[in-house]
């Protein structure tokens, strides 16, 4: 019985988890990468120039963000993200024949990781949909 109850919850947790994606989930999916990459390219920038405007002449900048201790978790938690994104970039870019890989690590160093991120993901998904379509 015990094996019984174990079989049929270990069916339905991978019912769960391994279901294939809908054609509808996986626009969703599109969708929300691209809109996540537009504010993640406009949001950081519209808080630099509000700095900017605050405090022009932003000499100060880079000593802020290692200012506090804070600050410099954060700058350390978004290197470390970074880093963790270009390995992940390379190798699902090989995987799935991405062209022009490449630019996400420049998008990613002079726009953010809020824009390189998902944008890379919309690209995965929309190569994903074409290499199983």
């Amino acid at each position: 019985m015990a094996g019984g109850t174990q079989d049929y919850l270990g069916s339905r947790f991978d019912q769960a988890f391994t279901q294939p994606n809908s054609a509808a989930v996986d626009g969703r999916m599109k969708a929300f990468y691209l809109f996540a990459a537009l504010v993640g390219a406009i949001a950081p920038y519209a808080v630099y120039f509000g700095y900017l405007v605050y405090v022009p002449g932003s000499s100060g900048a880079l000593s802020l963000a290692w200012g506090n201790p804070i600050a410099a978790a954060t700058l350390t938690d978004f290197t470390i993200s970074c880093l963790v994104f270009w390995p992940f970039l390379i190798a699902e870019s090989r995987k799935l024949a991405i062209r022009h890989w490449w630019l996400f690590i420049p998008a990613n160093i002079f726009i953010g990781l809020s824009f390189a991120l998902p944008a890379f993901l919309y690209i995965r998904e929309r190569r994903m949909a074409n290499v199983a379509g």
